[in-house]
């Protein structure tokens, strides 16, 4: 039994307007079928091809031979996770991985959890739903953002364009005839870098892409300069243990091989970049990127950090592919979630172009809009900022720090850190935009490798960390039964009141100070200038506070903690750094 927008829903408002089909039924009496496509790669070794599973739903007119675009929604998670014991964090001699052995099986996937399905069916788009391979119905092995996962999803658009044989569950042959062969890429997180990597990778007739909270570069999500940094509170965690993760197909032991592989591939002892990395960096070629691409990052997001998206955004630049992106205030966050109805009009107009061809406004919709303060955005055409300048900070005199991996980054902020740089109190408010290059000169004597650099806030203010549900609802589109997710609950800036804020974080390995892709000996008697650049941030500081760059070694949420005791002694008179601030009006 399904149903239109119930009027009962508790504490609901309604903000956008649904089109005459939808109120007339049109989600509610969607064909919804689930088939399996034929892709090129045989990630578990047995010898056939590997299927992933797209669940569609689209337009009942479609069966009387109307053909639509298709909005594909990536995602590994519609079955959701298994259990896996995390790797150490802690290092007794080098970095150690849990034991593993590969799960019983899983379940079906879930496939109701999107809402792209519930606001754009309605609005004549057909959607489809992709679990990856290895995950819930698909068959196949998850890699991590290995390149079979971005063929994969480039054989779901060719299925779309009559190029890739599908098949339903009781094993008919289907085709995509109710398809336009014009389709869009869209995700969150890793299904974000599933998207963008099914574009990259030259999927047909994909003409845009919505990344939001994209990884870009599995490198820098679970490593930086050779430093192992993983998402805050999964210190130790690497790229085996999302595919271990994701084993909710029916059998996932016929992966265990595969995973071994990429246990040894990544190389968890040196964390030095190397070709399995490579493989996995979405920004290194763009030459088969035909879409445009529309960039989501939150400036407080600790999970996938916006790096990701900025650096994305760079090679875009350079790739001279159409870009747009939103950078916001909140953290791992959806952007409905974020800007509600601006979001899905925002979203319409951008596929309404792009798709279908219409003169919807998107050439005149601003190319960066980002955050500076709750719901007050600033839109530019570029970024970093225009009127950016590297301003240069310098110290003086020699500091100790003794590391002590017990201790978190904010509990080394005032006590313990080394402070290589700080302003005087600001006589106006700045505006940070970018990233900070960081030179220090030092010697390291101990056996934890790390060098943290953070930029720092100083000063006691309310500011945003992030965002939050509260109990109010907001519905947005049809909802059936069995799928209630044309209604979200809505969110609220989180606001804490501190002395200091970190903005932003960059890390080093010093036995990687000459390059990523491999080690250097270290001799703790001698000084060596080391030099990389914090993560990107754009923040506005008020006037009287102080911008600091603060030295330490192991950064607890992030990094390995090897044994403490390491002596890091800075010669602050040759170390510097020059801080992204714009100038003039912003």
């Amino acid at each position: 039994m399904v149903s239109f927008l119930v009027a009962s829903l508790a504490g609901a408002s309604f903000s956008v307007p649904a089109p005459a089909e939808a109120q007339a039924g049109g989600y509610a009496e969607a064909v919804r079928e689930l088939v399996q496509v034929e892709t090129s790669v045989d990630t578990d070794a047995d010898g056939a091809p590997d299927r992933v599973a797209a669940y569609v739903i689209r337009p009942r007119s479609t069966e009387r031979g109307h053909r639509v675009p298709v909005i594909i929604e990536t995602d590994p998670y519609w079955a959701g996770l298994v259990d896996v014991t995390p790797h150490p964090a802690e290092v007794r001699t080098v970095p150690e991985l849990a034991p593993w052995q590969p799960p019983a099986g899983g379940g079906p996937s879930d496939y109701s959890g999107g809402y792209y399905d519930n606001y754009f069916v309605p609005r004549g788009y057909a959607v489809v739903e992709m679990a990856s391979l290895g995950t819930g119905d698909s068959g196949g092995c998850p890699s991590t953002g290995g390149k079979a996962e971005s063929e994969a999803v480039k054989a779901v658009a060719e299925w779309l364009n009559g190029r890739r044989t599908a098949w339903r569950t009781d094993g008919t042959m289907v085709s995509a005839n109710w398809s336009t062969g014009a389709s869009a890429l869209v995700g969150l997180s890793y299904g974000a870098s599933l998207a963008l990597g099914g574009a990259v990778a030259g999927a047909p007739g994909v003409r845009a892409v919505v990344a939001s909270a994209a990884v870009t570069d599995w490198y820098r999500y679970y490593r930086a300069n050779g430093a192992h940094v993983a998402a805050r509170g999964y210190a130790g965690d690497d790229a085996d243990q999302h595919s271990k993760l994701l084993l909710t197909g029916s059998d996932p032991r016929r992966c265990e091989s595969h995973i071994r592989r990429m246990e040894q591939e990544m190389d968890h002892i040196s964390g030095d970049r190397n070709t399995f990395w490579d493989d996995r960096d979405l920004t290194r070629d763009l030459r088969k990127l035909k879409a445009a691409v529309f960039l989501v990052a939150g400036l407080n997001d600790d999970n996938v950090r916006a790096a990701h998206s900025t650096r994305m955004w760079q090679a875009l630049e350079h790739a001279g592919v159409e870009r747009r992106m939103w950078l916001h205030l909140g953290g791992h966050d959806d952007p409905v979630d974020v800007r509600g109805a601006e979001w899905l009009r925002t979203a319409e107009r951008y596929f309404d172009h792009h798709l279908k061809g219409r003169d919807s406004g998107w050439e005149r919709s601003p190319v960066v809009s980002v955050e500076t303060a709750p719901g007050r955005w600033a839109d530019h055409r570029r970024w970093p900022a225009p009127g950016v300048r590297e301003t240069p900070l310098t110290g003086s005199g020699s500091a100790l720090f003794v590391d002590d991996p017990a201790q978190s980054a904010a509990d080394l902020v005032t006590a313990g850190g080394v402070q290589v740089a700080v302003t005087e109190p600001l006589s106006r408010p700045a505006r940070l935009s970018g990233s900070a290059d960081v030179t220090v000169r030092a010697s390291v004597d101990g056996p934890a490798p790390y060098l943290t650099a953070l930029l720092v806030d100083l000063g006691d203010a309310d500011r945003v960390v992030g965002r939050t549900t509260t109990d109010q609802r907001w519905c947005f589109a049809p909802v059936t039964a069995e799928d209630g997710y044309g209604c979200r609950q809505r969110t609220r800036p989180v606001v804490e009141r501190a002395p200091f804020r970190i903005l932003s974080r960059g890390w080093l390995d010093v036995r990687n100070r000459v390059s990523e892709y491999r080690e250097t000996d270290v001799d703790p008697n001698r000084r060596y200038t080391f030099t990389w650049r914090t993560e990107p941030t754009d923040h506005v500081v008020p006037a009287g506070h102080r911008i600091a760059i603060v030295i330490i070694g192991t950064d607890r949420e992030h990094t390995l903690h090897y044994p403490g005791g390491t002596r890091i002694t800075v010669d602050l008179e040759r170390s510097s750094v020059r801080v992204p601030l714009v100038t003039g009006h912003w």
